[in-house]
Formats: C-alpha cells, sequence, structure tokens
C-alpha cells in the first residue's frame, strides 16, 4: 500500500472495503467468508510443506524490511547460506 492511502486511512480514519483493500495491496487475496477456513487451512499447509528453516529465515527478513541496512546484510547472508548449501548438495 503507498503512503498516499495510509495517510488517508491515518488522517481521515477512512476505512477500505475488501475490494479497495486489494487494489492498494494491503490484502493480497479476498475470500467469500464461506471459504475463508479452508484457504486459511491451505495456505498453511503450504507453508508447513516448505523447509523450516528457510521459511524461519524470510519471516526475519521480513521484519527486518524496514530497516535498510539490516534488512539488506540479512538478505546476503541468507543468499549465501542458502545458496551455498544448495550447490553443496547438502540442502
Amino acid at each position: 500500500m503507498g503512503p498516499s492511502v495510509a495517510r488517508e486511512m491515518i488522517l481521515l480514519g477512512a476505512e477500505l472495503d475488501a475490494a479497495r483493500a486489494l487494489a492498494v495491496g494491503l490484502v493480497s487475496e479476498v475470500v467469500p467468508i464461506h471459504a475463508l477456513r479452508a484457504r486459511a487451512l491451505e495456505l498453511a499447509e503450504a507453508v508447513a510443506g516448505l523447509d523450516r528453516e528457510a521459511v524461519a529465515a524470510a519471516k526475519e527478513a521480513l521484519g527486518r524490511a524496514g530497516d535498510p541496512d539490516h534488512g539488506r546484510t540479512f538478505v546476503q547472508e541468507m543468499q549465501a547460506r542458502f545458496y551455498g548449501r544448495n550447490r553443496r548438495g547438502d540442502g
């Protein structure tokens, strides 16, 4: 979501409906209420099937995303760690 929409929400107390939230990138998907639980479980199962260490590293990188220095360093560390591991064949 861009800064102009964020400002509108913060300064005016504006609320977004599902369609606008999707359009401005606040959410990545809109799901009908009757399908919400099934979709949440589907996403959880997809994440659960991934490498735990890679998911943890991705979550940490996302957490550091607001800090360009730490985020950049972390991404470089993870790239070296995971790409190096995959090249050696132990990943």
